[in-house]
């Protein structure tokens, strides 16, 4: 009993808490990530710290490749919640193989990212996020035509917000900040820059930096504080600029340091505020307190500060409008990086952009914040500075992008920590609803992360549930005959029966599963809700009197990847809508779904043959006995004589495919977006059915050898995706295959497309086959009146450009309903 409770309390304390994120397009910003990234360099990323002493030549030789953004398809990520760390990273299908995962000695959490992509937390590394009081009337004046210095000169600008803010209490500058670090956070910002320098003295200044303490231990972000006490002149300094900073120096920044209210020192230095002497002045007493050096520099005006703040090994300079090709030099042979802020160029109305051309030449790592104030930049958006300093500054997406982790951290000296997706790094991540990473810097649409995680805990976490059930819902016309979709969608529950007329059976099959253990690009999963929503508000071209009818059984989901039992659910449900008497339409996911349609149709026709599900009820159990007996036996014996004509019947398959997809399973692996074909004809072998299967625009260049002798081996009838045009064979393939057959069932894969026609799939196709060409095959072959199932494969949400893909499969569905 002793020695049980022991074990037990041990194996509580240590058990370690993992969550693992899966299926992401990991963009981990490490240039020197080797698991996964498509032709990067495997040396170490170069420079990840502010002490590093690596040759900034060879950071601008990293630096400018701006096509990279270090991303890992189909990638994981494993994080240690307790510890806050991440601990593996790496490719998905490489994760079975990982100790932490097989071992049980971790208490374990997936999440299912579905490709959305996976990035580092933001780091702003510039804000003035405390103050008090509000500024918009310099709004006004701006727009009048008053400058910045001007406003500075008649007591606005930072001496009205130091009145403000030496005016509030602490807790009244806590509520004021509270809205703006929660924008930020809400766009995944997990680490801030906070400075002081709007109290010019003491306690008001040592009051900021508190309030600075408390945001990082009241909101779920870490907080960098900056004292900039040499932000401005206050009042009762004037004209006496050496005494003030005297001031600074002597009395401030020693009790800043002996509180440890801050890790880094600034100055804004400028005509305006304080020269380069006095600059320097502070620069001494910081660097013999132990705290870092940063600077305001050349925003107005060149008064060589940048050259200063390299003397003493400053993090970060930030502005640099006005640099000049000295100071650009000195950065280049440096480790201090360029921290622009375009909401204060932008908001300033400058015409002087900073040079970030020679920047760019010279190898300086830029980084981007958003230098939020209350006067020249009141923007709580990392978001819109990214595209400001894409369209203002002409940075490329990559460079925005690393310049607001990886090397915004840098200026913040935590390169070594944060900042890029890798293993011991912090556990600040953030999931986003994007196809790519430079969405987050193109659009700025109303796109929120799905999952916010800062030092290994969940602040958000608003994946869908994987059981919604999508609503019907679109477009209603006034005129009459305009009945849509969505007007005439019809529920199915089983034992749901249709019994006059055509019906059609619409389920999803929720998985990239298959694809990813592919290898491909995962996203499919997200397809079936998709495609119904553009399904939603074609035009039903039917009369809604007559005896057509079209239901939606739901979606089948592949949880925690187990595709085995994902397949089983949704060969049921195939089964049990052809038992309903209606044509099942599956709506993929990856091509793994052809398996599972096969296997409810090999169900219904060969193992249940039709079973009718229906009671037979009896009036009276004393009175009708006898007409019960004899009605049961008759109805036994029509059942057996139909279920013996129903298993003669021939599946005939028809695969619209660039792919064969006839690779065999291998055990380690199991079924993929590749293997569903060779695994029909596997279970046709060991049921001794024969195998009819036609391939129709099959890729020379997407298909190796071995897979087209495969495919003559097995006797598959192909047409590759060169001969399509030709329609007299391909209409007279297809009559002939159809003859011999009794049911067909037809699959379309969507990379049969061309890349510009189907850009959101799986694997896209350079040359494929054309909509008009597919489209006519499709109509002859269901008007044979031989289909008993149809799906649509391969669409991929995440990758779809305008909703081309998804609309196309709507079409497609849309068009084999036209009977």
């Amino acid at each position: 009993s002793f020695f049980s409770c022991s074990f037990f309390l041990f194996f509580f304390f240590v058990m370690e808490e993992i969550v693992v994120f899966r299926h992401a397009r990991v963009v981990s910003m490490d240039d020197g990530c080797t698991s996964g990234v498509q032709s990067y360099s495997t040396s170490s990323s170069l420079l990840s710290s502010s002490s590093s002493s690596s040759a900034p030549q060879q950071y601008a030789k990293k630096e400018n490749d701006c096509d990279r953004f270090g991303i890992i398809e189909n990638g994981a990520v494993a994080v240690s919640s307790s510890k806050g760390v991440i601990v593996w990273v790496g490719k998905d299908e490489d994760l079975q193989s990982q100790s932490f995962y097989s071992n049980h000695q971790c208490a374990l959490e997936e999440i299912d990212c579905k490709g959305q992509c996976l990035l580092p937390g933001f780091v702003d590394c510039h804000t003035h996020l405390v103050y008090g009081g509000d500024r918009s009337n310099e709004f006004e004046e701006r727009l009048e035509g008053v400058s910045y210095e001007e406003i500075s000169r008649r007591g606005g600008g930072i001496a009205a917000t130091v009145r403000a803010t030496r005016e509030a209490t602490e807790q009244q500058l806590l509520e004021e900040v509270t809205p703006r670090i929660n924008a930020l956070i809400n766009e995944g910002v997990t680490t801030v820059e906070v400075k002081s320098g709007y109290g010019l003295d003491t306690a008001t200044e040592l009051k900021m930096l508190r309030v600075a303490r408390k945001i990082g231990d009241t909101f779920p972000v870490s907080i960098v504080p900056t004292f900039l006490g040499a932000h401005a002149m206050p009042p009762e300094y004037a004209g006496t600029k050496d005494d003030y900073i005297a001031h600074v120096c002597e009395d401030m920044l020693p009790l800043v340091a002996k509180e440890k209210l801050a890790s880094a020192v600034d100055v804004f230095c400028e005509n305006i505020a304080f020269n380069i002497e006095q600059t320097e002045h502070v620069f001494q007493s910081a660097t013999q307190h132990g705290l870092r050096c940063k600077l305001h520099s050349e925003q107005l005006s060149d008064m060589g500060g940048t050259k200063l703040a390299v003397k003493y090994n400053a993090l970060s300079v930030d502005h640099l409008e006005y640099s000049s090709d000295e100071s650009v030099e000195a950065l280049k042979n440096s480790n201090t990086v360029a921290v622009l802020l375009p909401g204060a160029f932008y908001c300033l109305r400058e015409k002087t952009l900073p040079p970030v051309q020679k920047l760019r030449d010279a190898g300086v790592p830029m980084a981007i914040a958003t230098d939020l104030n209350p006067g020249t930049s009141p923007f709580a958006s990392l978001r819109l500075m990214m595209n400001m300093g894409c369209t203002l500054f002409r940075l490329t997406p990559r460079e925005v992008l690393q310049g607001c982790t990886r090397t915004a951290a840098r200026a913040l000296g935590l390169g070594a920590s944060v900042g890029m997706i890798k293993k011991n790094y912090k556990a600040d991540l953030v999931l986003w609803p994007v196809p790519r990473p430079a969405t987050l810097c193109a659009m700025l649409t109303g796109i929120n992360p799905t999952i916010i995680m800062h030092n290994g805990k969940f602040t958000k976490k608003e994946l869908p549930s994987q059981e919604e059930s999508f609503v019907w819902k679109g477009r209603v016309d006034a005129e009459n005959n305009t009945t849509r979709w969505h007007q005439v969608m019809k529920q199915f529950h089983f034992p749901t029966t249709h019994t006059e007329g055509l019906a059609f059976g619409l389920v999803g099959f929720c998985s990239d599963e298959g694809v990813c253990r592919n290898h491909g690009r995962p996203g499919a999963s997200q397809a079936p809700d998709a495609i119904r929503k553009q399904l939603a508000s074609l035009p039903w071209s039917h009369d809604t009197q007559g005896a057509l009818c079209v239901y939606d059984a739901g979606n089948i989901h592949c949880h925690n990847g187990d595709l085995d039992k994902a397949h089983d659910m949704y060969a049921q449900k195939v089964c049990e809508i052809l038992e309903g008497g209606m044509t099942p339409i599956g709506i993929g996911g990856g091509h793994e779904i052809a398996w599972g349609s096969f296997s409810g149709l090999a169900r219904h026709f060969y193992e249940r043959g039709h079973d009718d599900r229906r009671k037979v009820t009896s009036k009276s159990d004393d009175d009708n006995s006898m007409s019960e007996e004899n009605a049961t036996k008759k109805e036994k014996r029509e059942t057996k004589q139909q279920q013996q004509q129903q298993r003669g019947k021939v599946i005939g398959i028809i695969n619209f495919d660039a792919h064969f997809d006839l690779r065999p399973v291998v055990p380690e692996v199991g079924s993929t977006s590749g293997t569903p074909f060779y695994q029909m004809h596997q279970h046709c072998k060991d049921h001794n059915i024969p195998f009819h299967y036609m391939c129709l625009g099959v890729s020379r260049s997407s298909n190796t050898n071995a897979l087209f002798q495969r495919a003559a081996d097995l006797g598959v009838v192909l047409v590759e995706d060169k001969d399509m045009a030709n329609s007299s064979l391909v209409e007279s393939l297809l009559l002939d295959f159809i003859e011999n057959v009794d049911v067909v069932y037809l699959t379309i894969d969507l990379d049969v497309f061309p890349a510009s026609v189907a850009p959101g799939v799986s694997a896209p196709a350079a040359r494929g086959v054309s909509l008009s060409l597919v489209e006519t095959y499709l109509s002859l072959i269901r008007d044979t009146n031989k289909v008993a199932m149809m799906d649509i494969a391969e669409c991929n949400p995440c990758f779809d450009n305008d909703n081309h893909t998804t609309k196309l499969a709507a079409r497609l569905i849309h068009t084999f309903t036209l009977v």
